[in-house]
C-alpha cells in the first residue's frame, strides 16, 4: 500500500479536502493478498448466497482462494482453490463441499456433499508434455444443484503430446462422469489409451 500522512486536496489554490492519513493500493503489485469483491447467488436448493473471497498469496508461485458461501436455506459451502506454477507447468486442485441443513431434492445423497476439480499440464522433455483434467462429485447432483457446473457430463483424462520436427503423437486415457440424474453413469464410456498422430 502507499500512504499518505495529511493529504490535501486544492483547486486553483483553494482546499477542497483534507484527511488525516490515506491509503490506496500500489499499481506496481500484481499479486496481494486481500478479500475480493463479494458476489450473490441464488439456487433452489441453496435459497440466496453471499461469496465472501478471500486471495492468499502464499509464495510467488503458489496461490490459495478461498470461496466460501454463505446461505439462507443449507450450511456455508466450502470453496477452497489451489494454484501452482513450477519451472516445467502449472496445476491447480479445487475443492467444494457443503453440510447440507436440508436434503431435498435430494434426500439419497445425505448431508455430505462436495466435489474436487483438478487441471494441471507440465513438460516433461523438450519434445513432450504430460498433463491432466478431472472432476469427482460425491454425487451426480452436487455441482449444478450448486451452480458451479452446468455440464451434463464430465470428460476426466491423463495426456501426453509429444511434438518435434513433423511429428505429432498424443495419448489419452478418458473416463466420462455424469453431472446429472438423467445420465446413467454405467453407460458411460472409458477409452484407453486414446492414441493419435
Amino acid at each position: 500500500s502507499l500512504e499518505s500522512a495529511n493529504p490535501r486536496w486544492k483547486m486553483r489554490g483553494t482546499r477542497i479536502a483534507a484527511l488525516p492519513c490515506m491509503a490506496r493500493l500500489d499499481p506496481f503489485v500484481t499479486r496481494r493478498s486481500g478479500w475480493l469483491t463479494p458476489d450473490f447467488k441464488f439456487g433452489s436448493v441453496y435459497g440466496a448466497g453471499v461469496v465472501t473471497p478471500y486471495f492468499w498469496a502464499l509464495t510467488p508461485s503458489t496461490d490459495l482462494t478461498l470461496r466460501p458461501v454463505w446461505t439462507t436455506k443449507q450450511g456455508p459451502i466450502a470453496d477452497a482453490e489451489f494454484r501452482q506454477r513450477t519451472e516445467t507447468g502449472a496445476y491447480s486442485v479445487r475443492g467444494l463441499g457443503v453440510y447440507q441443513f436440508n436434503d431435498q431434492p435430494y434426500p439419497e445423497n445425505g448431508p455430505w456433499r462436495g466435489a474436487v476439480e483438478s487441471t494441471g499440464e507440465f513438460k516433461t522433455s523438450e519434445n513432450w508434455t504430460a498433463g491432466w483434467n478431472g472432476t469427482f462429485a460425491t454425487d451426480r447432483n452436487f455441482l449444478s444443484s450448486y451452480g458451479y457446473d452446468g455440464r451434463t457430463y464430465t470428460v476426466n483424462d491423463l495426456h501426453t503430446t509429444g511434438l518435434w520436427d513433423q511429428t505429432y503423437i498424443s495419448a489419452k486415457m478418458l473416463n466420462f462422469g455424469s453431472l446429472t440424474s438423467n445420465i446413467d453413469p454405467n453407460v458411460l464410456p472409458y477409452a484407453m489409451p486414446f492414441v493419435t498422430g
